[in-house]
């Protein structure tokens, strides 16, 4: 009976020179990842749990040269291991990213094998590393967010696989580990390892690849060989031999290069450029424009140029030498990179998806606004003091994003002129408030980007005045905005509040400059008067800008019953507040 368990594998089995104008490709779920000339990294599609949405193609990371790229792992041509998605990405932090980042800080990687919850990879002295939860039967063999060593042989040089591994030493030695319920390790057993375990005594492995539960090899005389699960005529050999717990050639052809599959279709690439198929094409997978199973395998169109090739769950992402990219299957999640072709069971070229552009984002409260037109509520305002607030803009694209805005009255909106590639930037909007009263309307940002030429900004906003008391509680509407940026709501009805407001308001700076009267106070030196029997202590109260004007008269100073001295200053017209300093 066919094994439930469907998990996507896929392998890239030719290293590629950095310098090569054919793209690498790799694949995940419903995504697809693309290595193109000019540093540019891409997805496309949708997938792990709706977490990651690359629809449609979207910029991934640029300047920078790949050498080999499975799922969503990629090393770069200084050495260095890159990880994004929502599996085990290798870092502490965070635990999912729409955007590669850097698993430590070595350079020193030549081979990755990303499994579902975990990962392996291998360093250039040969050291076998893994991290996220790997375990084979129940037994755990490593739990980490970051890589840790896995055995202590240093003389390994290739691995590959998901739910098992496959995995070839510097002597050209096979190795398998992991489970074994189809004899997919190869080592005549159906017995679970949780060690390497030797496949068969050949040293003349060139590389390995795993679709499903079915296992292949290629010899370095190019040979092609295979065990494990054989449903769906993975095995290529006509549908009539059982399955084997040990490798058993396919064919008499040695000019194999490359394999990739998913399930039961299996693709793969031979020396000549020519692109084959075989096993089960749902979907469309095998490209040769049927849907019936192949028990043999049969060449996909007669094109000398395929590079690369990878599968995921219902979609294959191809490369020629051109440069130029193809995909077949379905591509109900926008796996081509473009929208307009639910599926197809023929190569199609899909280059202009992946084609350098600007992409217009805008974000609300770190989420991203999918709609094209958004409401925008600016904090009330007070007369002559703009109120303003920040539309986040990020370019997901690789080509440079343009912005203008269009007019709006009470409002300035203010975009950068240009937005480089996969950078943020902050669109300023402003209230003027030049003038009190009720403001809103509309006012559209355009771009350059050709799926979203347009958004709009749907603003409103109050201006209040110091003139103005349209609640009629004493307060006026300026006062009172102040007031409630630090939380105090005013009702004159409070005297405690109204009290504390009025003791703290010069400290609190809730006031405009014109309502403030400036009084300087000087005391000049105690004097005895003539008799002896008096103390003269002059004071002094200025008014700065006028100090001609008298601000102490005998009408404004009183003795309170405490004894103590009580000084009224009057105010002038307009004049709210009392400012008193001694210079």
């Amino acid at each position: 009976m066919r094994h439930q368990l469907k998990t996507t594998f896929l392998v890239s089995l030719l290293l590629m020179s950095p310098a090569t104008a054919a793209p690498l490709v790799a694949a995940r779920g419903n995504v697809s990842v693309i290595a193109r000339d000019g540093g540019f990294l891409w997805g496309s599609g949708n997938g792990f749990q709706q977490e990651t949405n690359y629809a449609p193609a979207s910029a991934l990371m640029k300047d920078r040269s790949w050498k080999v790229l499975k799922s969503t792992l990629g090393i770069d041509s200084d050495g260095a291991l890159w990880s994004w998605g929502s599996e085990e990405l290798g870092v502490e932090t965070p635990n999912m990213s729409f955007y590669p980042i850097r698993v430590g800080t070595d350079s020193n990687w030549r081979s990755i094998s990303p499994g579902s919850g975990y990962s392996f990879a291998i360093k250039d002295n040969g050291t076998l590393w893994g991290w996220g939860n790997y375990y084979v039967n129940n037994l755990t063999l490593f739990f980490s967010r970051t890589p840790v060593r896995f055995g202590s042989d240093s003389n390994w040089r290739f691995v590959t696989g998901s739910g098992y591994q496959l995995a070839i030493q510097n002597d050209g030695s096979l190795w398998a580990w992991g489970h074994n319920g189809h004899g997919n390790l190869g080592d005549g057993t159906f017995e679970p390892r949780t060690v390497p375990v030797r496949v068969g005594t050949d040293n003349d492995w060139a590389t390995a690849a795993n679709v499903g539960w079915t296992s292949f090899g290629i010899k370095t005389d190019g040979s092609l060989w295979v065990w494990g699960a054989t449903y769906g005529g993975t095995y290529g050999d006509g549908g009539f031999a059982p399955s084997s717990s040990i490798p058993v050639r396919v064919g008499t052809d040695n000019d194999w290069q490359k394999i990739s599959g998913s399930d039961s279709a299996v693709l793969a690439i031979r020396t000549d450029g020519s692109l084959w198929s075989w096993g089960q094409s749902s979907d469309g997978m095998l490209g040769l424009g049927a849907v019936t199973s192949q028990w043999v395998p049969a060449r996909i169109g007669s094109e000398n140029t395929w590079s690369d090739l990878a599968a995921g769950d219902s979609h294959v992402i191809a490369a020629r030498t051109d440069g130029s990219l193809w995909a077949w299957g379905r591509n109900n999640y926008v796996q081509f990179g473009s929208e307009g072709t639910t599926s197809s069971n023929v190569p199609i070229n899909v280059s202009a998806g992946f084609t350098p552009r600007p992409r217009f984002v805008v974000y609300r409260d770190n989420q991203k606004v999918t709609r094209n037109l958004d409401y925008w509520n600016l904090k009330t305002a007070i007369h002559q003091e703009p109120t303003s607030l920040e539309v986040v803009v990020r370019n997901d694209g690789f080509a440079p994003l343009t912005l203008s805005a269009g007019s709006l009255p009470g409002f300035t909106v203010i975009p950068p002129a240009e937005i480089a590639g996969l950078s943020d930037a902050v669109v300023q909007v402003r209230m003027e408030a030049t003038t009190a009263g009720s403001f809103s309307g509309q006012v559209d940002l355009n771009s350059n980007d050709p799926d979203r030429t347009l958004f709009s900004l749907s603003l409103s906003g109050d201006v209040v005045s110091s003139a103005d008391d349209w609640d009629q509680d004493g307060m006026n509407d300026a006062a009172e905005v102040a007031l409630e940026a630090l939380g105090f709501r005013w009702n004159s009805a409070q005297d405690s509040l109204v009290a504390e407001f009025y003791a703290n308001v010069g400290h609190a700076g809730l006031h405009h400059q014109e309502e403030i009267l400036d009084v300087k106070w000087q005391p000049a030196a105690p004097a005895m008067d003539p008799s002896g029997a008096l103390v003269q202590i002059p004071l002094a109260l200025q008014n700065p800008v006028n100090p001609a004007e008298r601000l102490l008269l005998p009408g404004n100073i009183r003795q309170a019953p405490a004894e103590s001295l009580d000084v009224s200053v009057p105010l002038p017209a307009g004049k709210r507040f009392l400012r008193l300093e001694q210079p």
